[in-house]
Parts: C-alpha cells; sequence; structure tokens
C-alpha cells in the first residue's frame, strides 16, 4: 500500500501534457482503477497474493458541486433568457 500511496503523491506533483496544469483527482482515481484491474487478474492467476490497491481510499472528486437540473429549473431558466432575435 505504501507504494500506490507514493505514486498517487507522485502523480499529484506532476503536470499534464495537454494543459499544463497540475493532475486532478479524477485521472488519478481512473490510472488506480486500472491498476487495480491488473493486480486482481495478476492475483486471479496466482502471480501476486494480494492487491495493493484494494485498501486505498477513494480520492475526492474535483466536481462535487455538479448539478443536473431538473425540469422545472431548465424551464426557469430558459423563461429567464431573452428572447430569440
Amino acid at each position: 500500500m505504501r507504494d500506490v500511496e507514493s505514486f498517487i503523491s507522485w502523480r499529484k506533483n506532476q503536470t499534464s501534457i495537454k494543459t499544463s496544469e497540475k493532475i486532478q483527482n479524477d485521472t488519478i482515481s481512473k490510472e488506480l482503477s486500472i491498476l487495480s484491474r491488473i493486480f486482481n487478474r495478476l492475483k486471479k492467476g496466482g502471480s501476486i497474493l494480494k492487491n495493493p490497491v484494494e485498501d486505498v481510499e477513494s480520492l475526492p472528486a474535483n466536481n462535487p458541486d455538479f448539478h443536473v437540473l431538473t425540469p422545472s429549473e431548465e424551464k426557469i431558466y430558459l423563461m429567464a433568457c431573452p428572447p430569440i432575435l
């Protein structure tokens, strides 16, 4: 597990080649998910005894305030828009 935590710290300190911004938790979580699947296959095949990723806590999401509009909210926003020219 220490190696996985080191990987997470290492990735958090890297910057994206595309955006030049810090790597986001969502990206790291996806990478951990892929690593976990790889380790599960190795475990199932008998190459390892334990998946080192399975005990690692999930990272917080980048957009916890994301909200999908309800139909009534959508209607309120559309009613507040100016008419089409």
